[in-house]
């Protein structure tokens, strides 16, 4: 019995490849934020260093599950503070960025590099708490414009993106939420 090589050399250049995509799409680091000195990890997912975590900075508007499972879920926020509430030198990502992540695909978000993009749900208008196992809210910057109206009047809406997982698998949508629901925060690093 002779061995062949030719199989397995012929595979190289693209196992090779394949690795350096990989490298390229996940690096972790960590991020301390200065005002109360909260640690989160950070993955470079394409170009851009994003944190790997849900913001859990407290704020007097900021919602936990269960009122105090912030260290599994991070806090929920408002879009209008979701805007300010990011650490020094980070940022709520505009639609453009979250665009870039979106076209990284869905295995990108997964916790295997890092990224940990966790199923949450949201709170509704009303403070209610809408846990849904299917889906995890991450606000933009990117305000819409009036998209609706509600029971108070004219309904603002920001970008938002959607990570869904169902029995098809997982599916990331950007669509737009009302801003005064509380859905989570991911940070981009400037």
């Amino acid at each position: 019995m002779t061995w062949k090589p030719s199989r397995i050399l012929k595979s190289l250049p693209r196992v090779m490849a394949g690795v350096s995509l990989l490298t390229a799409l996940c690096f972790a680091g960590a991020l301390v934020d200065e005002r109360d000195g909260t640690s989160y990890k950070t993955v470079k997912l394409g170009k851009q260093v994003w944190m790997a975590e849900n913001l859990n900075f407290k704020t007097p508007g900021s919602k936990c599950f269960n009122g105090d499972d912030c260290a599994t879920y991070g806090r929920f926020y408002r879009w209008k503070e979701a805007r300010e509430i990011c650490p020094d030198g980070w940022h709520l990502p505009v639609k453009g960025e979250l665009d870039a992540l979106l076209k990284l695909g869905p295995k990108n978000l997964q916790s295997a590099n890092g990224f940990n993009l966790e199923v949450t749900g949201s709170f509704g208008g009303q403070d209610d708490v809408v846990y849904n196992a299917d889906n995890s809210f991450i606000w933009s910057d990117t305000f819409v414009d009036e998209c609706g109206e509600g029971d108070e009047g004219i309904i603002d809406c920001s970008y938002t993106y959607v990570l869904r997982n169902s029995h098809f698998g997982i599916s990331i949508v950007e669509e737009f939420f009302d801003a005064d629901v509380l859905y989570s925060v991911r940070c981009v690093k400037d």
